[in-house]
């Protein structure tokens, strides 16, 4: 909560919050022993390829991914994970491309999500 205030105070309309949930495990770290001696993680180091993330059996993670939920809802500048794995994004980053639009297309992410919120989708 404390991350989701600061985030909604400090961060400007023109910037871009992503959040993620948990932390990223790296084969072979601490943060990999600790996964495998808690029981959440099984999957072999070479199978760890594809990003695997850790959270604490202490927090809920329903309940964090709500948060991120909420706070999204009220601010079209914040992403998470689901958000960059929209199929409508590629076409999108291809027309904004031919409309002569520079900067990165994350910039205008409070922009490309009202639209398609505007166009039924959940964004």
């Amino acid at each position: 909560m404390e991350t989701m205030r600061f985030a909604e105070t400090a961060i400007r309309p023109q910037d871009v919050a992503f959040f993620g949930l948990g932390i990223r495990i790296y084969p072979g770290t601490d943060l990999d022993l600790m996964a495998r001696e808690q029981g959440l993680l099984a999957l072999p180091q070479s199978g760890m390829l594809e990003p695997v993330f850790y959270v604490s059996p202490a927090v809920a993670y329903g309940w964090m991914l709500k948060q991120v939920q909420t706070a999204m809802n009220g601010h079209m500048n914040f992403m998470n994970s689901a958000s960059l794995s929209l199929p409508v994004l590629l076409p999108i980053q291809r027309m904004a491309y031919r409309l002569g639009v520079t900067s990165p297309l994350w910039k205008h992410t409070r922009f490309i999500r009202r639209g398609l919120r505007l166009l039924g989708m959940d964004a």
